[in-house]
């Protein structure tokens, strides 16, 4: 028998032939399988001094569906990961993630989508200001949308929506966080040129922390005007600029008024190098924002923060198959209305976090990398015995193996 036939070269040409002899056959469902094992020097994010150190391995198992009918598009998705950890094993947990969309339009302009997902996964402790916890603790958020818009290539389009969410946590700790909302938006988008286009947006949220404290939930309505704008300032620079203002009324806690918003800059040269740069302003107590993502109220902090983060991400294309990348990020929350000593304080906490890896697209459906990351935390004093800072670094390993 010839050895040169089990050579690391031709291993690699086997499983590159296999990947595209799958790839043409699940078209329109897709694959992906994927293994990460990773190294965190204090798991809990605990103070000084309190650290548990372990080992994680987290496996996943995704499968998508997109198939596209004529004009309308249906699309779906389901996974499953399961983490282990070496010594600390009372924190091993399964989660999923599931969710299925539509997307359909007419010959009249009017457009829009529909759809629901769901998803559990195991908290990560002390991000957002969180209080130390140290037991097991799963996320499990449900939610649904509708989108609808009338104007297609239009310079003028209509739209609206729908969101739906529901969120709560295993840990009988966190209940007072959980949340359900809901939230309703109408605006209008201008496309001034090919490059230039503006939005007028107004949201309407109402919801509750249901299990909020001794006194029952906490009902809560924010309502906020938002205006954005996205410029293709090149064909390798954007800029995408949203600002809103917010009036939020709850039942038990403090109202307020703030402004919120986000700005996002990409650079995407010919080059190696691609950059992408934020800021972004928004509250604790929004699941759905204007503008904004997905934001809840830091678990085991029975307060709302206003939040302030900065991101800059840089990728550097060292070759074809591999790239570097980095990242900086800072974030402060600001609380206004925490309980110290039975008195109330206000305070701030100011998370860090430093990233470096390296990824290697060993063929078009294997991607191989290896990242390191460090976390630091800082806590204003009037508010530490609540409020905890903790410092952690992390080395993670992961490989993916995807099918479409």
């Amino acid at each position: 028998m010839n050895k040169q036939l089990f050579s690391p070269r031709c291993a690699a040409m086997a499983l590159g032939l296999a990947c595209a002899a799958a790839q043409a056959q699940l078209a329109p469902f897709g694959v992906t399988v994927g293994e990460t094992v990773s190294h965190q020097s204090n798991i809990f994010r605990a103070p000084a001094g309190s650290e548990t150190a372990d080992w994680l391995s987290n496996t996943t198992l995704r499968g998508t569906f997109d198939q596209a009918f004529g004009r309308q598009r249906a699309k779906a998705f389901a996974g499953v990961d399961a983490g282990y950890y070496k010594n600390k094993t009372d924190l091993n947990h399964v989660g999923h993630q599931v969710g299925a969309e539509f997307d359909w339009s007419t010959v009249n302009n009017l457009s829009g989508a529909i759809g629901v997902d769901s998803a559990s996964r195991l908290y990560q402790y002390g991000i957002g200001g969180a209080t130390l916890y140290l037991g097991k603790n799963i996320e499990t958020t449900h939610h649904g949308f509708s989108r609808i818009q009338l104007g297609g290539v239009a310079r003028w389009t209509l739209l609206g929506g729908v969101d739906v969410v529901d969120r709560s946590y295993s840990a009988t700790d966190f209940a007072a966080n959980e949340v359900n909302q809901w939230a309703a938006d109408v605006g209008v988008r201008h496309q001034a040129s090919t490059d230039l286009s503006f939005t007028a947006l107004a949201r309407k949220t109402e919801g509750e922390f249901p299990q909020y404290g001794t006194a029952g939930a906490d009902n809560f309505s924010i309502n906020t005007l938002g205006l954005g704008t996205n410029w293709q300032i090149s064909g390798a620079s954007n800029l995408d600029l949203t600002l809103g203002y917010s009036v939020e009324d709850h039942l038990l806690q403090a109202d307020r008024s703030y402004w919120n918003g986000a700005l996002r800059w990409t650079w995407t040269p010919p080059g190696k190098v691609k950059l992408a740069a934020g800021l972004r302003r928004d509250s604790s107590a929004n699941t759905a924002v204007v503008p904004g993502e997905s934001t809840v109220a830091a678990p085991g902090v029975l307060s709302q923060s206003l939040n302030t983060s900065a991101d800059l991400n840089v990728t550097w294309d060292a070759t074809a198959k591999i790239s570097v990348l980095s990242g900086l990020q800072q974030a402060e929350n600001r609380y206004d209305s925490l309980t110290v000593n039975n008195l109330p304080t206000a305070g701030s906490a100011t998370t860090r976090l430093y990233s470096l890896g390296l990824r290697y697209k060993f063929t078009r459906g294997v991607d191989l990398g290896c990242s390191a990351a460090r976390e630091e935390r800082t806590v204003a004093s009037a508010i530490s015995t609540v409020v905890t800072g903790y410092n952690t670094t992390t080395l993670t390993c992961m490989g993916q193996v995807s099918f479409q």
